[in-house]
C-alpha cells in the first residue's frame, strides 16, 4: 500500500470519522476518497491539502514525506468544529454522545476566556 493511502487509513482511524465525513470536510466525493484509498488514482496537491486539513495533518506528511505529522500552528485559532473533530474518540474507541457535550463546554469556555 502506498504511503498517501495508508495514512489516510491511519488518520482516518485516529480522528474517528467516517469517509464519508472526511469527504465533506474536504470538499470532495466518496467516490474520489475511495479512489484515493484503494490507489486507484492519485489526488491532485490541492485536494491532499483539503484532506490534510480535514484530518489535522501536515499535507506533505500525508502525501508520504518524511515530516513531522503535525505542523506548528500554533497561532492559529481552531473553530469549536475543528477544536471537537479532534477529540471525537479516545483510545481507539468512540466518545459517547455525553463525553462530547462535556468536552463541548469545556472548549466553548475556554474560547470565551480566551476573547476576554
Amino acid at each position: 500500500m502506498g504511503k498517501l493511502a495508508e495514512r489516510l487509513k491511519q488518520s482516518l482511524d485516529e480522528i474517528g470519522i467516517s469517509k464519508a465525513e472526511l469527504a465533506r470536510r474536504a470538499n470532495i466525493t466518496r467516490q474520489s476518497l475511495n479512489s484515493y484509498l484503494v490507489e486507484r488514482t492519485r489526488p491532485s496537491q490541492e485536494t491532499i491539502t483539503s484532506l490534510a486539513n480535514a484530518l489535522g495533518v501536515n499535507p506533505a506528511w500525508l502525501d508520504g514525506y518524511d515530516v513531522p505529522k503535525r505542523t506548528s500552528n500554533s497561532n492559529k485559532e481552531l473553530t469549536l468544529e475543528e477544536a471537537l473533530a479532534s477529540v471525537m474518540s479516545y483510545d481507539g474507541k468512540p466518545m459517547t454522545d455525553n463525553d462530547k457535550e462535556i468536552i463541548e463546554g469545556i472548549i466553548k469556555g475556554y474560547m470565551e476566556n480566551k476573547k476576554e
